[in-house]
């Protein structure tokens, strides 16, 4: 890793819209990170996080054993994730976005892709004439389910035996 050895690692994170930021921006928020700018299209965050821990450690380990305190000393200096930066930027250009959540009243868990046809399973994008989302709502009579702004079929090879479509 080049450059000083006390500067803070910048993490890049490439998003397609401005709603795929602000939808992201909480979960680092969550996580300790504050906001040290924001404009309208990129936002930097900072996370800084007590150094106590590696001071103490060294301070016993110097008092255990000179030589293994001053290695440690410096193998955590250099590997100090003290202070952690995250810009998150828009490119609508970008070949992998987040997916984005299904509806703001929220069918939690379930996301589908810009043209409404895959959901997402976390790993993998699902055809939503294929399977229906294990998250998603049912009707009453199980034959159709709720994607957050229309009730959809489920398809024939989900449907229950005793109720034939």
């Amino acid at each position: 890793m080049a450059g000083n050895l006390w500067t803070a690692p910048t993490k890049t994170v490439t998003v397609a819209t401005t709603a795929e930021m602000q939808n992201l921006i909480p979960q680092y928020l969550a996580d300790g990170f504050t906001v040290t700018s924001q404009t309208q299209e990129i936002t930097t965050l900072r996370k800084q996080r007590s150094v106590a821990k590696e001071i103490l450690i060294t301070a016993v380990l110097l008092c255990l054993c000179l030589i293994p305190g001053i290695v440690y000393f410096f193998y955590a200096s250099k590997n100090s994730d003290a202070i952690q930066n995250v810009v998150v930027r828009v490119d609508p250009t970008s070949a992998q976005s987040l997916p984005t959540p299904l509806s703001p009243d929220g069918i939690a868990g379930i996301r589908l892709s810009d043209d409404r046809r895959c959901w997402w399973d976390g790993t993998a994008w699902i055809d939503c004439a294929l399977t229906v989302p294990p998250q998603a709502k049912l009707s009453e009579d199980a034959k159709s389910w709720w994607d957050g702004q229309d009730w959809r079929p489920v398809p024939a090879s989900e449907a229950s035996p005793a109720d034939p479509l």
